[in-house]
């Protein structure tokens, strides 16, 4: 590894390491005097960390953004991923030996790296951290479980490339799901999840019910926003909790988890809950997976951040085609990625004019609105607000969304989206307008079906809410629904 970057201020390094065990435990001197140590690393996707028995390490490397693929390169086997907060090294500073596995960036990834000498200090001055490691990292442990990874393991090459599209989630549940009832506290909660060498933890209403659940990241926010930790768990609990069905394929999984932004999915097999999958297991199942573009997307703090991502989606999906996905599941995740892209660039605009006057919601229509677009797929969307029945209102709306339309178009060209052709467009006024300005037009179309109407209807009619309140969006659908029945000239036409 490079020798690494001594950074200017520690702020970040100090926030990162009150947040990740085992270093959350020490004492504010003793973190600060690690810190100060502490020496940052940037290295792009695909940059070869460690290699098995020859690379000498000479420290515990942090992962402070990115992911990490660790591996053994001579039999082909995939080992773990390791994301944000995770560290690698420690097994072979506790053993003083060389590296143990292969390791390789699997996105571009920044690492904070502890000395090995500092990082020694740090473990016979505080023996909370050698605890910690030397629980999860013995190495009778590791060498055991190795040996028999080798033996169950299939010859490397035989192609595993189609585990996503053909394993159910029930697989991948490796244990019995953690649950508790409410009442904890989040340094309770914390603590059952490290005794339970667990990511996540449900908890139970008294009717025994799943209600809500706790992972690791939300216990590092809860540490870096300075919360009290003897606060109730269930003020960082996430609920509902997503289930997903022990039949379903995991790269149904994997959809679900990237539509809803999350990581976790509680797996149930005939209403009986089986256990809880992650993210992280479907990465370890794929090798590569869209995930990666799915972070980068989130992670992304300006608007110009988000232009070279749309061609970041086409080697993911060029893997997909490779590894024999069908045609509907490679639409679906283009859908997914595209959805992202445009919900992170409106979060961003939002944050960059300000609220709108009043709620609106965008609509994407054709292709898009029926998740069917390939690389190529140009703009079709349309905007609808509430009705607010006040003349300023009304105005102070048409102001905003037509600029705001206007820069929403031209951004989404730089993210590599093309104009219509037809203009039909939410930049265009005749694609914008109030939810009762909408029901006229959908009324005016089916009444009287002339050419144009029919064209225009034969594109609208596909719309789905991508983002803002789609309770507009259901409002319009009800409304275009009811507005077709007896309609019969209009639906031979359409």
């Amino acid at each position: 590894m490079n020798a690494g970057i001594q950074p200017a201020g520690y702020d970040s390094i100090i926030t990162f390491l009150e947040s990740t065990l085992p270093f959350s435990e020490l004492e504010r001197q003793s973190l600060v005097r690690l810190a100060r140590s502490c020496l940052v690393d940037f290295f792009p996707a695909g940059t070869r960390l460690l290699r098995r028995g020859i690379t000498e390490v000479d420290g515990l490397y942090l992962v402070q953004k990115g992911a990490i693929r660790l591996f053994l390169e001579d039999e082909g086997i995939l080992m773990d991923i390791r994301t944000e907060g995770a560290s690698l090294g420690a097994l072979s500073l506790f053993n003083g030996e060389k590296s143990a596995m292969d390791a390789e960036t699997v996105e571009d990834t920044f690492i904070i790296k502890i000395p090995r000498d500092r990082f020694f200090e740090a473990v016979h001055l505080n023996p909370s951290i050698p605890r910690f490691y030397l629980k999860s990292f013995a190495d009778t442990f590791l060498s055991k479980a190795f040996e028999e990874m080798r033996c169950k393991t299939q010859p490397a090459h035989e192609d595993h490339s189609l585990h996503l599209f053909s394993n159910p989630v029930g697989d991948l549940v490796s244990r019995e799901p953690v649950s508790v009832p409410f009442g904890l506290s989040i340094q309770a909660a914390a603590k059952e999840m490290i005794r339970h060498n667990t990511g996540s933890l449900l908890f139970r209403e008294p009717s025994g019910e799943i209600c809500g659940i706790i992972t690791d990241t939300d216990l590092r926010k809860a540490m870096a926003l300075g919360l009290d930790l003897q606060a109730p768990a269930e003020t960082i609990m996430t609920t509902p909790v997503e289930c997903i069905d022990a039949g379903a394929v995991c790269f149904d999984a994997l959809l679900t988890m990237m539509s809803k932004n999350i990581h976790h999915l509680v797996v149930k097999s005939s209403n009986r809950l089986q256990g809880v999958i992650s993210s992280h297991a479907i990465m370890l199942l794929q090798g590569r997976s869209p995930m990666s573009v799915f972070r980068e997307i989130a992670s992304r703090t300006t608007i110009p951040g988000l232009y070279p991502l749309h061609d970041s989606i086409t080697p993911v999906i060029r893997t997909l085609v490779q590894q024999g996905a069908k045609a509907g599941n490679i639409t679906r995740m283009i859908a997914i990625l595209n959805d992202q892209i445009m919900s992170k660039l409106l979060d961003l605009m939002l944050r960059e004019l300000g609220p709108p006057p009043v709620k609106f919601c965008l609509l994407l229509m054709g292709s898009e609105g029926r998740r069917e677009q390939t690389f190529a797929t140009d703009q079709d969307n349309a905007l609808v607000t509430e009705n607010c029945g006040v003349d300023f209102l009304e105005r102070a709306a048409e102001t905003y969304f037509s600029a705001f339309t206007e820069r929403m178009v031209g951004h989404l060209i730089n993210c590599g989206f093309p104009r219509c052709p037809g203009d039909m467009m939410a930049s265009n006024p005749q694609w914008r307008g109030s939810l009762d300005a909408w029901k006229n037009r959908v009324n005016n179309w089916t009444t009287t079906p002339e050419p144009e109407r029919v064209l225009a209807s034969s594109v609208f009619f596909d719309f789905r809410g991508v983002y803002g309140h789609k309770d507009l969006a259901e409002n319009l659908r009800l409304h275009v629904t009811n507005a077709c029945v007896g309609k019969d000239l209009f639906l031979r036409y359409l």
